[in-house]
C-alpha cells in the first residue's frame, strides 16, 4: 500500500518541494515514470528524504496492467507533481 502514487514525476523537481510542505508526508512513495534517466533523477532527489520509494520504469498502461497496485489501497493519486502541489496547498 503507498501513501502517494505519482504518475509521470519526470526528475522530481516538483515533488520534492512539495513534500516538503505536506501537512502530512507520504510514507511510501510510487513513481510510474517512463524514461529512465528522469527516474534515476527523482530517485536521487527523493533519496535524502525519510521516504520509501519504489520506482517502477514503463508506461501508467503497463503498471496497471501489471496489477502492482490496487486503486481502493492508494489514497492519492497524482497525474502530476504540479496537481500533486495544487492539492496540498488546496487543502
Amino acid at each position: 500500500e503507498y501513501s502517494l502514487l505519482d504518475i509521470g514525476p519526470g526528475n522530481g523537481r516538483a515533488l520534492a518541494p512539495s513534500l516538503l510542505h505536506c501537512v502530512r508526508t507520504p510514507t511510501r512513495v510510487a513513481l510510474i515514470e517512463p524514461c529512465q534517466e528522469m527516474l534515476t533523477q527523482c530517485e536521487e532527489t527523493l533519496r535524502d528524504r525519510d521516504i520509501q520509494v519504489q520506482s517502477f520504469n514503463q508506461s501508467v498502461e503497463t503498471f496497471i496492467d501489471s496489477g502492482s497496485i490496487s486503486p481502493s489501497s492508494t489514497p492519492i493519486l497524482c497525474l502530476s507533481s504540479l496537481l500533486f502541489s495544487f492539492l496540498l496547498f488546496s487543502l
